[in-house]
């Protein structure tokens, strides 16, 4: 399995980090990974595992900003 991360910029300047998890050969299928609040993509380790596996990458966002975005009243 490789991991690739990196982050980029979105709606009203919020950070997004993303977590790229890819099997070696070509993919079945991607799967999108969206956390939750309080949480982060790396807690969805069982899941990457699992679909990895079965030659399914996947793909987590954490938005980092989500708080400061919040305390502004955006």
């Amino acid at each position: 399995m490789n991991h690739v991360e990196g982050s980029f910029k979105g709606a009203r300047n919020a950070n997004i980090y993303y977590q790229a998890w890819l099997p070696e050969g070509d993919a079945r299928a991607v799967l999108i990974l969206v956390h939750g609040l309080g949480e982060h993509s790396g807690r969805y380790m069982n899941v990457v595992n699992h679909f990895v596996r079965w030659a399914m990458p996947c793909m987590g966002l954490t938005i980092l900003a989500m708080a400061s975005l919040r305390v502004r009243g955006n």
